[in-house]
């Protein structure tokens, strides 16, 4: 528990360095996160399933962060093309957490494009978020949804956990799930008050708890799906980079979920 906690801080520690400054402060964070969980992920599939072709999905996920920081490709992301790709990794995402069961898996070219697509489609949104209009007042709401759905649902399942929310992973319950969902909700609604009373921005009340909504749920999803791969993969971690915490992937499941869809709708 006590490496826990401080790799905690330290991780907040860094986020809000990089939300502060965004830019190139960002983009490294951004990148580092990307091709972290792009090796975690590789190195699961090495050791349990299908060994990917390591350089095309390095330079995949390389290419498309890079291109969300360039400004002259950075409007790219923005198209309807790039959308519907972005949706449809996630839809995809959402499909195998249905059959529960990973698609793409039995060739190495085929491992090499789910990972690929994946971190590729994902993990950009980050960066993008946080330097569109309000990036930081937006990038940080997000955050903090994603954080305290992930931690009042870990903390509401230990206490009051009784039934499953599924087989998937037994650790999870409905009971944790529902605690999680609603504590962020009203954790959304806390931040809202903090912006408007400290820093006078107003934050419509109904529109922003719809995005808490939306990114709880979201972010469950992602978790879920992580433990999909996890289990698919045989592994208790992505990796063991993060003390108390496991991998990369562990902590950015969640958010590489939400992003993209965040970043349509507060663009669109």
């Amino acid at each position: 528990m006590q490496n826990r906690v401080i790799t905690a801080f330290l991780l907040l520690g860094i986020a809000i360095f990089v939300i502060y400054y965004g830019q190139l402060p960002m983009y490294l964070w951004v990148s580092f996160v990307g091709l972290a969980c792009a090796y975690e992920l590789i190195q699961m599939a090495k050791k349990n399933t299908t060994t990917p072709y390591e350089i095309p999905i390095y330079a995949a996920v390389a290419c498309a962060i890079t291109s969300a920081y360039l400004p002259m490709t950075q409007g790219l992301w923005r198209s309807p093309a790039m959308m519907i790709a972005a949706m449809s990794v996630l839809a995809f995402s959402f499909f195998e957490l249905w059959h529960k069961k990973l698609f793409f898996t039995q060739t190495r070219w085929a491992m090499t494009w789910r990972i690929a697509a994946f971190v590729s489609l994902t993990s950009p949104y980050i960066y993008l978020v946080r330097q569109g209009n309000d990036g930081v007042l937006h990038i940080s709401f997000f955050l903090l949804i994603i954080w305290a759905t992930d931690v009042l649902a870990l903390f509401g399942g230990r206490f009051f956990g009784k039934t499953p929310l599924s087989d998937i992973s037994p650790n999870k319950t409905r009971e944790g799930s529902l605690i999680g969902f609603l504590g962020s909700v009203i954790v959304s609604l806390v931040y809202i008050i903090v912006v408007y009373v400290y820093f006078d921005i107003h934050m419509n009340v109904l529109i922003y708890t719809a995005f808490a909504v939306v990114v709880s749920l979201l972010a469950q999803g992602g978790d879920l799906h992580e433990s999909l791969v996890k289990r698919r993969m045989q592994v208790k971690d992505s990796s063991g980079l993060l003390p108390g915490h496991g991998g990369v992937y562990d902590r950015a499941d969640s958010t590489l979920f939400v992003m993209p869809l965040v970043f349509y709708l507060l663009h669109y």
